[in-house]
């Protein structure tokens, strides 16, 4: 456990430039100044709440998988129609790599 008070780091390492600070609905949001990093996390922020049971438990089980497993999942899910790479807040080109390990069987 890291003991910290959150918002007045947050806001010293802004001031410093090791992170960015963006207005995002009414709100800051503290981000990488990597411009790619940011572009994903601002993404991810903006996405809408998942509403569903199934989604929610979704990303349950996705948040204690390990990266090999993530990515097998994201290619078992890219095998629906639908935008698994935004879902997961994950790189096409991963979501992409796990289905075709699926696909060839290498699970190892």
């Amino acid at each position: 456990m890291v003991k910290v008070e959150l918002l007045p780091t947050l806001s010293r390492l802004a001031r410093a430039g090791r992170i960015s600070r963006v207005d995002v609905k009414d709100r800051y949001f503290y981000c990488s100044n990597d411009s790619a990093q940011w572009r994903c996390q601002r993404q991810n922020r903006l996405r809408p709440p998942m509403d569903s049971a199934f989604a929610q438990a979704t990303q349950s089980l996705f948040e204690v998988l390990d990266e090999r497993q993530r990515r097998l999942y994201a290619g078992l899910e890219s095998l629906r129609p639908s935008s698994v790479a935004d879902r997961l807040g994950m790189a096409r080109t991963t979501v992409i790599e796990g289905r075709r390990q699926l696909l060839s069987g290498e699970l190892e």
